[in-house]
């Protein structure tokens, strides 16, 4: 295919040499249409699930640093220096293990080189505190996309399109054009604007505390459980205890 070549064409049909000064002439006389349109764009972000979470997440923080847990006893065999504490079951498991009495002195008294003792251990990843640790790992996936959501369309702007239609003959010649052009600026007036960047900060503070909660023990100790599913069991613990209550 050959290269258009404007001059020459214009050559052909015998234009002459001022028609570029004339153009202007020539479209004002045209079926001239022009038309401009302006749009002003805002996002408006819903708040109800911001106000929620500032009611409700110090719920969260305070089962973080205060959980419920569940004691229990175990027995272990410990070097006698070691022992805390001793019970009647610690004397019932030396007389049935001779194998831990060291000696027996002259007036008949035994000395154990190791002896039963009990030790309480605190378990910290119960039901409730599994059910809390997902909600705390579902939370901060909620809230970081909506983060980077409204972060990347908080700003509003302002939208001006201009578009120019014509047609005129020109020796002979039908002419038809067609003009756009459509400028987009960031608002600087735009009140939805202001509401939604103090919302945004809102959600940074909101952010920041669930990672905070998130690398807290609490988290790191239960990071290897079994996240819960739904249905939520109704434990005592989450009816009758506030904050798990309102977790």
């Amino acid at each position: 295919m050959s290269e258009f070549n404007v001059t020459d064409y214009f050559k052909k049909i015998n234009i002459e040499d001022d028609f570029f000064l004339r153009l202007t002439t020539l479209i004002k006389g045209g079926n001239n249409v022009l038309s401009q349109s302006r749009l002003a764009e805002s996002m408006v972000v819903d708040d109800s699930w911001i106000r929620k979470l500032e009611e409700y997440l110090h719920s969260v923080e305070e089962v973080v640093k205060k959980p419920k847990m569940f004691i229990k006893e175990e027995g272990v065999i410990v070097p006698v220096e070691k022992a805390k504490r001793t019970t009647s079951e610690t004397i019932r498991h030396l007389s049935s293990h001779s194998n831990l009495i060291r000696s027996i002195d002259k007036f008949g008294n035994i000395i154990p080189s190791k002896v039963l003792t009990k030790e309480i251990n605190e378990d910290v990843a119960i039901y409730e505190n599994r059910f809390v640790n997902t909600l705390i790992i579902r939370l901060l996936g909620f809230v970081e996309q909506r983060y980077v959501a409204i972060s990347n369309q908080v700003d509003g702007y302002d939208t001006t399109a201009l578009s120019m239609k014509s047609n005129f003959d020109l020796s002979h010649t039908s002419v038809e054009y067609n003009f756009k052009i459509k400028l987009r600026s960031r608002s600087k007036t735009n009140i939805t604007h202001e509401m939604n960047r103090k919302l945004l900060l809102k959600i940074e503070e909101i952010r920041k505390r669930v990672l905070v909660i998130k690398s807290s023990p609490f988290c790191l100790n239960l990071a290897n459980t079994k996240p819960v599913q739904s249905p939520i069991m109704k434990t005592n613990i989450l009816k009758m205890d506030t904050n798990y209550k309102n977790c």
